[in-house]
């Protein structure tokens, strides 16, 4: 959509219902009014979603002008309030957003669109504050008109849009919308662009904003290729994967590509997995990679890494992906004795119990004992997994929290071993 008064084009076909994320200001007012006028003679059901952070003494207040502007219009409108986490060292722009869409993932069903009220101005600002932090290309490329976000996706249909057309729709057709005074907070990062620089640049550089908007989908389109060429070029390194990691990659071919080239494909191979790392990581990671024989990284979504999600491990020249030792351990082993003959007496006599590995532990494989030790080495797992509980039944060690169950007594020497993903299916 390049005009309010064109029509919003679909990210998919015909779909039975579209959530509209509402605050009640006027970019979203705007976005919920075209929606319905839109979509009120077809079979779209419309929900206004809102989220009340309770920061403002108004926000109440808010909250009810919400209400009654969704039952003017016919629209079936949905509220929830949610509290901030103070004890994180984030902004309060970037703490407000994260609690706003974790509160949207709870509401939200499987493969709903969430659409957004982005505009030009906001598209603008963001490439702005991601290139300020040290972002390469994705900075450039803003925000995407959909994206994929946990089990839903998030639709920005107007940011093509400038604030001036915006406006302007909202005047023509009569909206009432609320002001949020902290938007001229300019201590705010996006505030003090928005107020202090942009109008300068547009002042000295006229339609500075129209132009950066044409330059990100110009810069979108030509990713879509490089993406493509990368996503083929990472299938010329992927080997089968080590136990219990996610994938593996072959550093020995890895190596042969220039370094430009492997630091694109590291970076499109974690983005894939839903990682993305900030580009000195990216090249300590690389640097260790060629070479060291051996190391680990804690990685994933969450750049504190207060709860990190994941772990790159490489060793004998295998890079592989594996999950944080904490998803792992939360994992229950997937064991249920047998009631029957001399397992299911050996069970009542002997307890399980989980305990911390002390070191010299011997496991049975198929009836041949050798060192936990040893296995792990040959397992390469991260050396964090090896800290993981260990799973005892008496005085006898049969397997490690949530990973494997190795032999115990029972009336079948034929024991087979039980691979387990963290998603307590079998393999």
């Amino acid at each position: 959509m390049c005009s309010l008064s064109e029509q919003i084009e679909l990210p998919f076909p015909q779909p039975n219902k579209i959530f509209v994320a509402f605050s009640g200001g006027k970019d979203s007012s705007v976005l919920l009014h075209k929606a319905v006028q839109q979509f009120q003679l077809l079979d779209v059901e419309i929900v206004a979603l809102h989220i009340n952070h309770q920061l403002n003494i108004n926000a109440n207040q808010w909250e009810a002008h919400c209400k009654d502007f969704c039952e003017s219009i016919g629209v079936i409108f949905y509220s929830q309030k949610i509290t901030l986490s103070q004890a994180t060292r984030k902004g309060l722009e970037r703490r407000a957003r994260e609690a706003r869409l974790d509160a949207f993932s709870n509401i939200l069903p499987k493969q709903a669109i969430l659409a957004l009220a982005h505009h030009q101005q906001d598209q603008a600002e963001t490439i702005f504050l991601k290139l300020l932090r040290g972002g390469g290309l994705n900075a450039l490329k803003g925000m995407s008109n959909l994206t994929p976000y946990k089990h839903f996706f998030l639709w920005r249909p107007m940011l093509s849009i400038s604030q001036e057309e915006i406006t302007k729709y909202a005047e023509k057709n009569h909206l009432t919308w609320v002001e949020d005074d902290s938007n001229t907070d300019v201590s705010l990062s996006r505030n003090y662009l928005r107020h202090k620089i942009f109008p300068k640049l547009e002042q000295k550089w006229p339609k500075t904003i129209k132009r950066l908007s044409n330059s990100v989908q110009q810069i979108n389109r030509e990713t879509v290729v490089l993406t493509r060429f990368l996503q083929q070029e990472i299938q010329n390194h992927i080997l089968d994967p080590r136990p219990f990691a996610k994938q593996s990659l072959s550093l020995e071919s890895l190596n042969l590509l220039p370094e430009s080239t492997r630091f694109l494909l590291l970076k499109q191979w974690l983005s894939e997995h839903q990682i993305q790392l900030l580009q000195p990581f990216l090249h300590e990671i690389l640097r260790q990679l060629k070479d060291a024989s051996c190391g680990e990284f804690v990685v994933g979504r969450d750049e504190e890494l207060k709860h990190p999600t994941e772990i790159l491990f490489f060793q004998k020249g295998v890079l592989s992906l594996y999950d944080s030792v904490d998803k792992v351990s939360a994992v229950e082993p997937l064991y249920q004795p047998k009631k029957n003959g001399e397992q299911d007496d050996w069970l009542l006599d002997n307890p399980l119990s989980i305990r911390t590995r002390t070191g010299g532990e011997i496991i049975t494989i198929n009836g041949h004992p050798q060192r936990l030790k040893s296995w792990y080495k040959k397992q390469m797992l991260p050396r964090s997994w090896r800290k993981l509980p260990l799973l005892y039944a008496g005085d006898k060690l049969i397997g490690v929290l949530g990973l494997i169950l190795f032999d115990f007594p029972s009336s079948n020497k034929e024991v087979e071993i039980r691979w387990v993903k963290t998603d307590k299916s079998t393999v």
